[in-house]
C-alpha cells in the first residue's frame, strides 16, 4: 500500500497571542500549498481544542492564505472539540477551582499559589479562550469585574 497522505503536525503555542500562532500556521499553510503546486493536492487542516481556534483565526488573519488553500479541490477543515464558544477554564484557573493550576502551585511550581496564577495571568493566549470574555453581563472585559474576583 502506498502513502497517500502527508501529515504536517503544527505544534502552537497556547501561551501565546492566538493572532501570532495564526499568522505562523498561514505560513506553514502557504509553504504546503508552494510545495504542491505541481501536484495541485489540497492542504486539509485537522484541528484539535484550541487548535481550531488557531485556524479560525487564520481565516481572519490572513484571508489571502485561507482563499488559496480553499481553491484546490478537496481542501478540507475539520475542528474535534474546539472551544468555539469560549472555555471556562481559564475563569476555574485563575479563581483557584481547577486541578491544573492547583496542581502546578501544589507540585513543582517555582511560585506560590497567587505567583503561579499570576503567571498564568500573564499568558495571552490562555485568556484569550475565556467564555463570554466579551458578554457585557459577565463585564469579564472590565479590569474592576477581575479586582472583585480576586478579593
Amino acid at each position: 500500500m502506498t502513502q497517500s497522505r502527508e501529515v504536517i503536525p503544527f505544534a502552537f503555542d497556547w501561551r501565546r497571542p492566538i493572532e501570532d500562532e495564526a499568522r505562523r500556521l498561514a505560513a506553514a499553510v502557504d509553504l504546503a500549498l508552494t510545495a504542491r503546486n505541481a501536484s495541485q493536492q489540497p492542504v486539509r487542516i485537522l484541528a484539535h481544542s484550541m487548535g481550531g481556534l488557531v485556524a479560525r483565526t487564520m481565516v481572519l488573519e490572513k484571508p489571502d492564505t485561507w482563499a488559496r488553500m480553499m481553491a484546490r479541490d478537496g481542501a478540507r477543515f475539520v475542528m474535534l472539540g474546539t472551544p468555539n464558544a469560549g472555555s471556562w477554564s481559564p475563569m476555574q484557573t485563575m479563581s483557584g477551582d481547577d486541578n491544573f493550576g492547583n496542581a502546578l502551585a501544589a507540585f513543582g511550581s517555582l511560585f506560590d499559589n497567587i505567583g503561579s496564577r499570576e503567571v498564568m495571568a500573564g499568558m495571552p493566549g490562555f485568556l484569550q479562550l475565556q467564555a463570554a470574555l466579551l458578554d457585557p453581563t459577565f463585564g469579564l472585559d472590565r479590569s474592576e469585574t477581575w479586582q472583585k474576583l480576586a478579593a
